[in-house]
């Protein structure tokens, strides 16, 4: 009898001993996945920091730049969440909220910010590549609306257009300096096209109009100049008199 009793005293000390082991395992997995879920959004949020620099004032729409805060809240949000002790959580939590707040009641940037040079066209361009993936992902998760997806990627597409039309401007005005006209107007007409293809912007009329100006007059400075018909006649005649004296020379020779 005292033999039974040992053993199951061994077999629940056993269940108790796996059970904390279990217990521990699960504990020690939690905290793991929760140590990798702040490490995503914290960079998560670095990212999106590094996007609310990375354009000139006022080149973004106020959409996509409230769309930008909006994120950097909802991911320190969840932050707060998984580690509410944590008090420089909280303290970003109040500067993206105030930002945005500041964001909100600016009124909406019509004029068009140009970038100062190709470099920068380049690396802006980089920058909106990524803003437009994370806006696809947040589509394909269910986060925007169709109209709020298609506002924003119709935006970014025109922000694209803008840096691809300025670079073929730039590219005009260096080939013209360099005193090479017909590859300005190349330039020139690859804006225009490009603008009549992609454009949808009404706004553009302007800029699309100063182009057709420089159109114009490099194809007035490059175009071939027409002969005259009468200079045509003149050297007509030339070659007829050359023609006759030459006829008149080799009857001379077979007489003689």
């Amino acid at each position: 009898m005292t033999s039974v009793y040992i053993a199951a005293g061994i077999i629940i000390v056993l269940i108790m001993v796996l059970c904390y082991v279990f217990m521990v395992q699960t504990v020690a997995k939690k905290r793991e996945q929760q140590l990798r879920m702040i490490q995503v959004l914290e960079q998560r949020i670095k990212n999106f920091c590094i996007l609310t620099k990375a354009f000139p004032p006022g080149f973004l729409s106020k959409e996509l730049e409230l769309l930008i805060y909006q994120q950097l809240i909802d991911a320190t949000n969840q932050l707060i969440e998984l580690a509410p002790k944590e008090k420089k959580y909280s303290e970003e939590l109040e500067v993206y909220t105030r930002e945005q707040s500041e964001l909100q009641r600016k009124p909406p940037q019509h004029k068009r910010v140009k970038l100062s040079s190709p470099k920068q066209a380049k690396e802006v361009k980089v920058y909106l590549n990524e803003l437009n993936k994370f806006i696809h992902r947040l589509n394909q998760r269910n986060k925007l609306s169709n109209n709020e997806f298609n506002t924003y990627t119709a935006q970014i597409k025109q922000l694209v257009l803008h840096i691809a039309v300025d670079n073929y401007v730039s590219h005009a005005r260096a080939a013209e300096t360099a005193n090479k006209p017909r590859m300005a107007l190349h330039y020139f007409t690859l804006a225009k096209n490009l603008m009549l293809k992609e454009s949808t912007d009404k706004n553009q009329k302007f800029q699309l109009d100063q182009i057709n100006n420089q159109i114009e007059r490099l194809e007035e400075l490059t175009a071939v100049p027409d002969i005259p018909e009468e200079d045509s006649t003149a050297q007509g005649g030339d070659w007829d008199q050359f023609k006759s004296e030459d006829d008149g020379w080799k009857k001379k020779a077979i007489y003689d």
